[in-house]
């Protein structure tokens, strides 16, 4: 059985009930792709209109070392309105890995042996 995987995000629901990458993974597919930030909304994936956090889940994840395309909306841009059609590689990320919140430092939790351990549903 192949193994499922996403991108490496968890997601929000931003004020308007939109979509919105809360953390991004370090080691992930969405990291190293450097095309996504924290805030930006997700529109569709896949050419499938996001709904739901639930729902943008289950598109996102997939078998491993299949492409995903997410439509996104940078919350940072000069052009309000644009959205980019972003592929990326559903892939593993190193199970000793932080998540980086609000762009500035690492969230961790003590784990077992020191390990850090993940405190989001990333997809």
């Amino acid at each position: 059985a192949d193994l499922n995987c996403g991108i490496g995000i968890s997601l929000a629901v931003g004020e308007k009930g939109e979509i919105k990458i809360k953390t991004i993974q370090c080691g992930g597919s969405a990291h190293f792709s450097g095309s996504l930030a924290i805030g930006d909304q997700i529109v569709h994936v896949n050419s499938v209109p996001v709904t739901s956090i639930d729902q943008a889940s289950e598109l996102l994840v997939g078998p491993r070392g299949t492409v995903v395309v997410v439509g996104i909306a940078h919350a940072m841009t000069s052009r309000p309105g644009e959205i980019l059609s972003i592929p990326l590689l559903r892939s593993d990320t190193h199970p000793m890995t932080a998540f980086v919140e609000g762009g500035v430092g690492l969230r961790l939790t003590e784990g077992i042996d020191g390990i850090s351990t993940v405190v989001e549903d990333v997809v």
